[in-house]
């Protein structure tokens, strides 16, 4: 009796997994589109509403510093995102190196601080509460997330050292409970109401 009662626990517990997973597909939608993503100059950045201006009698940033800042226009679902990102190395340990194997088997070492230079976070501009966390060596890869939704963006074809201008693939996860489209009134989410009867 007893090998009976775990054989059922078992198998409502796999079958309890495959119900959450077959919710949590049904309240995701994806959604793919192909987009051409623009690095702004720095002489263009008074473009984006005043969000990163020099204050008065402050000198601009020398080429180095600019370097550090990447400002990006990312036109996607019929929408334009302006990325405002900083060079951000810091989830790399110390003495981080990188390896790769050639076809033939050999080792090529890349240099520690070429990688470094990859890696950028930040935010989206005008949205509260979102981030961006994107590589931008051989195309852009990455993420940016806002409150409604979550953009994974990856170089479409061969990669190349500049992202501007190459065609890139944005996969967008909305989260929905229905089908219907949601109104400012349904836009807070409802953890919790009372029903009448």
């Amino acid at each position: 009796m007893h090998g009976h009662d775990t054989l059922l626990l078992f198998l409502s517990f796999i079958l309890f997994r495959i119900g959450q997973k077959a919710i949590s597909a049904q309240s995701a939608m994806y959604e793919t589109d192909v987009v051409v993503p623009q690095e702004l100059r720095p002489d263009e950045v008074h473009l984006l509403q005043g969000s990163y201006r020099w204050s008065r009698g402050r000198r601009p940033r020398s080429d180095h510093q600019q370097e550090d800042h990447l400002f990006l226009r990312l036109p996607a679902f019929g929408k334009e995102l302006y990325l405002q990102l900083q060079r951000d190395d810091s989830f790399l340990a110390e003495g981080f190196v990188t390896e790769e194997r050639t076809k033939e088997g050999s080792v090529q070492h890349k240099p520690v601080l070429s990688v470094r230079q990859c890696f950028y976070a930040g935010t989206v501009l005008n949205h509260t509460d979102s981030f961006a966390s994107l590589d931008a060596c051989g195309g852009l890869t990455g993420l940016v997330q806002t409150e409604e939704e979550r953009l994974f963006i990856e170089p479409v074809g061969q990669a190349t050292d500049s992202f501007s201008g190459w065609e890139h693939r944005v996969i967008r996860e909305k989260h929905s409970s229905s089908d219907r489209p949601t109104t400012a009134k349904d836009s807070s989410p409802k953890f919790c109401q009372t029903i009448r009867g």
